[in-house]
C-alpha cells in the first residue's frame, strides 16, 4: 500500500446478453425429418416440414380406439360429456339397425367412453403403443443459458374436456451456452379425424428479437384406420353382404371365382381371411393372415365343386386388424344340376365347344367316275421333246395325274355322348353338315351308358368354321321288350355280315329301319314332349400352310460390331393360311451342327402363329472375341416338313429320277438321273407342271434358312461398367446430343453402362471401381482420371 496509498484500482468488465435460441435455420430444428420447400397435398410425406408453409405434418396415423371399440371411439370424440339420454338413443338406434356385413359392438358408449378417457388421461402418450414421435433440436447460440417453454395450442375449435392427441415432452428445458437439446413431439390420435395445432417454443426473457426469442409453427396430423374394400364381388345380397355368386354347374365339375380386396387408404392394412369347412366351397389359398400395401390389392380364389344336385350357400369372413368397423361377412352361393345327356371328352374339358385340329390340305389325284385310274388330259402328241422325239405313255400318264390334283384336308376327333339317367333311354340324330360328318349319326343310347362319337371335318378348299352350331336331336324312347343297342354303324356291320334284326318294326312309326331287314332299328315308342336339341359348337380350319418372312434372303448381314457390344435385328413372320403354323428356330454352324456358343439368340425361339396373324422376332448378336461368327439360322415348321414327307402321286413318280438340293445362297438345284426307258422325260414333265402345286408352297418344302454374316471389331480399350437404366427410365436429358452429334432422343432399348455416384455429405470420401482391359496385344496405355 505504500505505492498506492489510496488503494489498488481494478478495472471491471462485463457483457449483457439476452437468452435465445437459433430459429434462422428450420432445417436444423427438424434435422431428423424430411424438410421440403412446400407440402404436397396430393402426395403427402409423413413426418415432413414445409418451409414455405411453416407446417410440420405427422401424416396419417392409425387411430388408437378406446377399449370399447368403434362406438366408444365415436362417443369419446363426439359425445363425451353429453347427456345419457343421447347415448341411450344411440344404443336404441343401433339395436334397430339391420344386421349387415360389418360387425356391431355392444355396450354403453357413454360409460365406455368415460372410462377410456379417464384411463388415457393418466397415461403419457410417450408410453402408448402406436404413438408417432418426432424429435426436434433446439440450439443455444448465446453465451448464457436459456430456458425454453413449449406449448401446443389446438386449432379448429377442439372440444373442451377431451384430451388433445398432440403433446410435447418435456414441456420446459434449460439449454447451456452453445449447446443443444432435443424435445419430442408426440401424436397419438384416438378418433378418425384431422387434427391441427400451433407449436410454440418461447424463450424465458428472450426479448423482442424474433430470430432468437422463440419458434412457432403449425403441426398437423390425421387419425385413421386401415381399410380394405371389395372390388370383386361388386354385388350385394338382400342382407347387405357382398355376394360371390356362382352360376349353375354340373355335378362333379368345378368352377372358380376371384375375390379381390383393395387398400384405398394411405396406411398398410393387415387382415385375416377365413372360411369354415364346406362340402362344395373351398378357399384355395386357405385361411390366412395377409397384408396389403397402400393402393395395392390382393386376390384370392374360391372354388365351387358340388357333387350332388341342389342349392349351396356359405359364408366367408374378412377381419381387418385394428379396425373394428370392417369385419365383413361375404355370402357365397351356387347351384348344382344334372343333365340326362351330356358331352364328355371335349378339348379343355368343355361341355359344348369342340375345337378340331387343323386340317392340312394336300394334293391328291382325281379319278374318273367308275374308274380307278386317273383321268388323262395330256396325250403323247401334246408334249414334244427336242429332236422330234415324243414322251412315252407312262410319262404322259404321270403328267395327266399331276395336272388333275385336287387338294383335300381331313381332321377328326372322338368324344363321348353320356346318358347320366338311371332309367331313361334316348334316341339321337345329328344334323347334316357339308363339311362335318358324325359317326354314328343316329342311334340309341341306354340309361347309364355312353357312346363314342367321331366327327370328321373334310374340306377341299380353304375353309374355316368358327363356332358352327350343330344340333343333336334327342328324344326319350321306351322299348317293348329288352333294350337293344343300335346305331347306324352297328346296322352297317350287321348288313355286311348278313344278319337280320330280331325285333319287328312298325311301318307307321315313321322311324328308320321299318321292316324285317338286316340292321333294322328296334321297335320303340317315342315319349311325348321329350323332343329337344343339344347344341355342339364346332370350330375347324383347313388350308395349305403358307407364310411370308420379312427377313432378307438368303443372308442376314449385320453391320460391323465391337466386342462386348450387342446388335439386334427384328423381322416378322406372317402366317397367310387359315390354320395355325408351329415353328421352332435353331442356330446351326456351317457344318449343320447345333451352335452352343451363345453368339446369337432369337426370341421367341418356338411357338405357334394363329391363322392370318404375324409374329415379330428379335435376333441378338453379342460377340466376345474376333473370330468367324458365320452361322446358319433355320426355322423348322412341322406342317411343312409333314408336307415334304407326303409328296403327291406325280411327285412320287419323279422322286426316283430327280433330287433337289439348296446351297448356302438359297438357290435350289435339280439333279436328274435318267433311265434308259424314260430318258429326260421326267425332267421335262417337271418343268411343264411348274415348281408349285395349286394352293401350296414349294413342292419340296425346304425349311426357312438364313445365313448370318457379319464382322467383329476389336476395341482399343474396353470399360466394364454395370448396366444402367439411365436411358430406359427417362432420366437422360432429351436435349442432349446423341452419338451422331444431333440433338435427338435415344432408343429406350439402348444398353448403357454407367458409373453412378450417390449424393453424400460434404467432406465425405466415396470410391468406385471401374475395370478396364486392353484388347490390343503389345500395346501400353496411359489412363488419366
Amino acid at each position: 500500500f505504500i505505492d498506492q496509498p489510496e488503494g489498488i484500482p481494478y478495472e471491471l468488465g462485463g457483457e449483457s446478453c439476452i437468452p435465445g435460441i437459433d430459429t434462422s435455420k428450420p432445417g436444423a430444428i427438424f434435422e431428423e425429418h424430411m424438410v421440403l420447400s412446400h407440402l404436397d397435398p396430393f402426395n403427402p410425406v409423413n413426418c415432413s416440414f414445409g418451409l414455405r408453409d411453416k407446417v410440420f405434418n405427422f401424416g396419417t396415423v392409425i387411430a388408437q380406439l378406446p377399449e370399447g371399440g368403434a362406438d366408444a371411439s365415436a362417443a369419446n370424440s363426439e359425445v363425451a360429456g353429453a347427456a345419457a339420454s343421447k347415448a341411450d338413443k344411440k344404443v336404441t338406434s343401433a339395436a334397430k339397425a339391420p344386421k349387415a356385413a360389418r360387425a356391431s359392438i355392444t355396450g354403453n358408449p357413454a360409460s365406455t367412453a368415460s372410462a377410456a378417457a379417464a384411463n388415457q388421461s393418466t397415461v403419457s402418450f410417450m408410453d402408448m403403443p402406436g404413438a408417432v414421435k418426432a424429435n426436434l433440436k433446439f440450439t443455444n447460440p448465446i453465451k448464457v443459458p436459456c430456458t425454453v417453454n413449449f406449448n401446443i395450442k389446438p386449432r379448429g375449435g377442439h372440444q373442451s374436456g377431451v384430451r388433445f392427441p398432440m403433446e410435447v415432452y418435456p414441456n420446459s428445458i434449460v439449454i447451456p451456452p452453445h449447446e443443444y437439446r432435443h424435445v419430442t413431439l408426440v401424436f397419438c390420435p384416438s378418433a378418425i379425424q384431422q387434427y391441427s395445432a400451433t407449436f410454440e417454443a418461447i424463450v424465458a426473457g428472450g426479448g423482442a428479437d424474433p430470430a432468437t426469442a422463440g419458434f412457432t409453427c403449425e403441426v398437423r396430423g390425421e387419425g385413421t384406420l386401415p381399410s380394405l374394400s371389395f372390388q370383386e364381388p361388386s354385388t350385394m345380397d338382400a342382407a347387405g353382404r357382398p355376394l360371390l355368386k356362382f352360376g349353375k354347374l354340373l355335378a362333379g365339375r368345378s368352377s372358380q371365382l376371384l375375390l379381390n380386396v383393395r387398400n384405398n387408404g394411405l396406411l398398410p392394412a393387415s387382415a385375416r381371411l377365413e372360411m369354415d369347412h364346406h362340402s362344395a366351397f373351398s378357399l384355395l389359398e386357405g385361411t390366412q393372415t395377409f397384408a396389403v400395401e397402400s393402393k395395392k390389392a390382393a386376390t384370392f380364389t374360391v372354388n365351387f365343386h358340388p357333387l350332388e344336385v341342389g342349392m349351396y350357400n356359405h359364408e366367408l369372413h374378412l377381419r381387418v386388424k385394428q379396425n373394428p368397423f370392417e369385419q365383413y361377412k361375404l355370402a357365397i352361393s351356387g347351384e348344382c344340376y344334372q343333365e340326362d345327356l351330356m358331352f364328355t371328352g371335349l378339348p379343355d374339358d368343355s361341355l359344348t365347344v369342340l375345337a378340331l385340329p387343323d386340317a392340312l390340305i394336300l394334293p391328291v389325284p382325281v379319278t374318273a367316275p367308275g374308274s380307278s385310274r386317273p383321268q388323262s388330259r395330256l396325250s403323247q402328241q401334246d408334249i414334244a421333246l427336242p429332236g422330234g422325239s415324243t414322251i412315252t405313255a407312262a410319262a404322259a400318264a404321270a403328267a395327266a395325274a399331276a395336272a388333275q390334283l385336287v387338294p383335300t384336308g381331313v381332321s377328326s376327333y372322338t368324344f363321348a355322348l353320356v346318358n347320366e339317367s338311371h332309367n331313361k333311354h334316348f334316341r339321337f340324330k345329328w344334323a347334316e353338315h357339308p363339311q362335318l360328318k358324325f359317326s354314328p349319326s343316329v342311334g340309341h343310347i341306354h340309361a347309364g351308358r355312353s357312346k363314342n362319337i367321331t366327327v370328321t371335318f373334310t374340306a377341299s378348299t380353304p375353309t374355316k368354321l368358327d363356332g358352327q352350331e350343330i344340333k343333336l336331336a334327342i328324344s326319350q324312347i321306351s322299348y317293348k321288350g329288352e333294350p337293344i343297342d343300335w346305331d347306324d354303324i352297328l346296322a352297317a356291320s350287321m348288313i355286311a355280315s348278313g344278319a337280320r334284326a330280331s325285333s319287328a318294326t312298325r311301318a307307321s312309326s315313321g322311324l328308320p329301319g321299318s321292316g324285317p331287314k338286316p340292321g333294322a332299328e328296334p321297335l320303340v315308342d317315342l315319349v311325348a314332349k321329350t323332343q329337344r336339341d343339344l347344341v355342339l359348337k364346332v370350330s375347324a380350319a383347313a388350308d395349305t400352310p403358307k407364310y411370308e418372312c420379312s427377313a432378307p434372303s438368303p443372308a442376314i448381314v449385320f453391320r460391323p460390331t465391337m466386342m462386348f457390344q450387342t446388335r439386334t435385328f427384328t423381322f416378322n413372320l406372317t402366317n397367310n393360311a387359315l390354320t395355325a403354323l408351329d415353328y421352332k428356330w435353331q442356330i446351326l454352324s456351317m457344318q449343320e451342327e447345333p451352335d452352343e456358343s451363345g453368339l446369337y439368340q432369337i426370341a421367341p425361339d418356338a411357338g405357334h402363329i394363329p391363322g392370318g396373324a404375324s409374329q415379330q422376332f428379335t435376333l441378338r448378336f453379342s460377340p466376345q472375341e474376333v473370330e468367324d461368327v458365320t452361322r446358319r439360322l433355320v426355322c423348322h415348321m412341322p406342317l411343312l416338313e409333314q408336307m415334304a414327307g407326303r409328296k403327291p402321286a406325280a411327285a412320287a413318280v419323279l422322286s426316283g429320277l430327280m433330287q433337289f438340293s439348296r446351297d448356302v445362297t438359297g438357290k435350289v438345284s435339280l439333279h436328274v438321273q435318267p433311265t434308259a426307258a424314260d430318258g429326260f422325260v421326267p425332267c421335262l414333265l417337271f418343268l411343264l407342271l411348274s415348281f408349285r402345286w395349286p394352293g401350296c408352297g414349294c413342292f419340296c418344302n425346304l425349311p426357312t434358312l438364313y445365313d448370318l454374316c457379319l464382322q467383329v471389331l476389336r476395341p482399343w480399350c474396353h470399360f466394364e461398367l454395370p448396366e444402367s437404366d439411365y436411358v430406359s427410365s427417362g432420366r437422360r436429358n432429351p436435349e442432349l446430343p446423341g452419338p451422331s452429334g444431333v440433338v435427338e432422343p435415344l432408343d429406350p432399348s439402348t444398353k448403357v453402362g454407367w458409373a453412378e455416384l450417390p449424393n453424400l455429405w460434404v467432406m465425405c470420401l466415396l470410391q468406385t471401381c471401374i475395370q478396364t482391359c486392353s484388347h490390343r496385344p503389345n500395346t501400353n496405355y496411359c489412363v488419366q482420371r
